[in-house]
């Protein structure tokens, strides 16, 4: 784990020296510039040094000595390595994919990265899962059989719902499944705490269920970007003023364009009247806008509609001379848990740090009993 993040450290900058030395295009990518070597040489002095210290560290040394000797394949322990090991096969094929075109340079799209790492997340969920429902050092998988038995049902159980609701896509079904074993795991590894040791255990163990809410976070995370990248929508319309465009349950009608003047751009818009189930729910107002700064230049401004089932993204690519325009039309489905599930890990980190901070204050006030008590003794 410290080596781990070491890396993911190390990768940061080394994605800030690709980026800021200009060796591969991107929308991120700056002119080339020499600042960009600065990055790259403080990656080997830093690395270097990490390292030394890392295997000089006694401590350090003391804990991989301990966790050799007790160490089982089959136990909590365990499946936290092979995770670790699955993200480190992870981290290699996202790195190939990004750093081979700066030696061949060709490009990867979406595909690429969807069918390299898919494997990867699901053995990393499905790992998580099984070291959420064993014990440390303990590698009997028979004595939880019914811990593992319920998250399987549980995810088979999702699978089929999404089935039914026609999500059938089979890498997403497969990447689900992992993600709703992990979760039911997390869910279970609550329930079974909380039923042994009931509300005591909320307030002496602050720690562990801040770590669950922080993995249950990650859960509904990737949930949502397993959803929101297998099941994107994308269309390109050209339409003219009335026309009506139908989607599932919505239909958007397309209103006549217009323009406005601000201080320092002009911009062309389209009014998208947006209906769900025949009721008018908002209006979305797509532009193309030119700034004074850069009168060469046409920059599109997406309006969108969020709401927790899917978010509906619209730009306004050109106007044609027969009256007509060109409009992108994207659904993204659930984005928005993404941003709930960030949202329940602070939550979760929240939690864990103030149950860590306040047991450092009751430290201190045993300390400052102990300290009062033992002056008393001295005075006598």
């Amino acid at each position: 784990t410290f080596i781990l993040l070491i890396i993911t450290f190390e990768l940061t900058i080394l994605g800030t020296f690709i980026t800021r030395s200009g060796l591969i295009d991107s929308v991120h990518s700056f002119s080339p510039h020499p600042i960009g070597y600065y990055f790259l040489v403080y990656i080997v002095i830093s690395a270097v040094v990490y390292l030394i210290m890392l295997i000089q560290n006694k401590e350090f040394k003391n804990i991989v000595k301990h966790d050799e000797e007790d160490f089982k394949f089959l136990s909590r322990t365990g499946f936290v390595l092979i995770s670790n090991w699955f993200f480190i096969a992870l981290t290699i094929a996202i790195a190939f994919g990004t750093l081979l075109p700066i030696v061949t340079g060709s490009n990867f799209n979406i595909t690429y990265y969807n069918r390299a790492t898919a494997p990867f997340f699901f053995l990393i969920f499905a790992a998580s899962g099984l070291g959420l429902l064993t014990g440390f050092k303990i590698s009997n998988m028979a004595k939880y059989r019914f811990r593992l038995m319920a998250a399987l049902l549980a995810a088979v159980a999702g699978i089929i719902i999404m089935v039914i609701l026609g999500y059938t896509q089979i890498i997403s079904l497969f990447l689900c499944f992992s993600i709703y074993f992990s979760g039911a795991a997390v869910l279970i590894r609550i329930f079974t705490s909380f039923k042994s040791k009931g509300k005591v255990s909320i307030k002496s163990a602050n720690r562990f269920y801040g770590a669950m809410i922080i993995h249950l976070g990650l859960v509904i995370i990737a949930f949502g970007i397993v959803i929101s990248s297998f099941y994107m929508f994308k269309g390109e319309y050209s339409v003219t003023p009335g026309a009506v465009l139908d989607y599932k349950d919505y239909k958007f009608e397309v209103g006549s364009h217009a323009s406005i003047q601000e201080q320092n751009y002009i911009a062309e818009y389209v009014p998208i009247k947006i209906y769900k189930n025949d009721k008018l729910i908002t209006t979305a107002f797509p532009e193309m806008r030119i700034y004074s700064s850069h009168s060469e230049q046409i920059y599109r401004e997406v309006a969108y509609y969020s709401q927790f089932t899917g978010d509906l993204y619209f730009a306004l690519y050109t106007f044609n001379q027969d009256g007509s325009m060109v409009i992108l039309f994207i659904h993204q489905p659930f984005v928005s848990w993404i941003w709930v599930g960030c949202l329940i890990m602070a939550i979760g980190a929240v939690f864990g740090a103030f149950s860590f901070k306040r047991k450092e204050e009751n430290n201190d006030d045993k300390k400052s009993y102990l300290v009062t008590e033992n002056n008393l003794n001295h005075i006598l």
